[in-house]
């Protein structure tokens, strides 16, 4: 289940956004039964969590925040929450047009990120894995943004 919160006045595809996200969710056999939650905030509240969360006192694109688990639930609940990935588009808009991309295409390729760093991928933890993560994103982005 994807759940899509837009708390800006910006016009996001939620259909388009939301097939993406169960696809790779699919693709990556994260879970039969996903709870994913994807926010649409506005530059000051994504600075404030980046502040908050990661002690960078800046805006960004994309956050993902992984919902606590307790491993001795594991299997025991209908759906299984994955966590939260959170995205500015104000921050995304004027990234597009530094990256020559569509806003459409940007957005897409922050979702694919946020979600594949709830999966486990970290483009943080070096070359190998940076990698890794771009690989997946590049082939993720191709199969939508044609």
């Amino acid at each position: 289940m994807v759940e899509i919160n837009n708390l800006t006045s910006f016009e996001i595809d939620e259909a388009y956004l939301r097939k993406i996200a169960e696809d790779v969710l699919r693709a990556e056999k994260a879970c039969e039964a996903c709870e994913l939650s994807v926010a649409f905030v506005g530059l000051e509240k994504m600075q404030e969590l980046n502040r908050d969360r990661r002690g960078k006192d800046s805006a960004t694109d994309v956050l993902s925040f992984e919902y606590f688990k307790d491993p001795g639930m594991k299997g025991e609940m209908e759906i299984e929450p994955l966590g939260e990935v959170v995205i500015c588009p104000s921050y995304v808009e004027e990234q597009a047009k530094q990256n020559e991309n569509t806003f459409q295409k940007e957005l897409s390729f922050v979702l694919i990120h946020g979600i594949l760093h709830l999966l486990g991928y970290d483009h943080e933890k070096g070359e190998e894995e940076a990698r890794a993560m771009e690989e997946k994103q590049s082939g993720y982005l191709c199969k939508y943004c044609k």
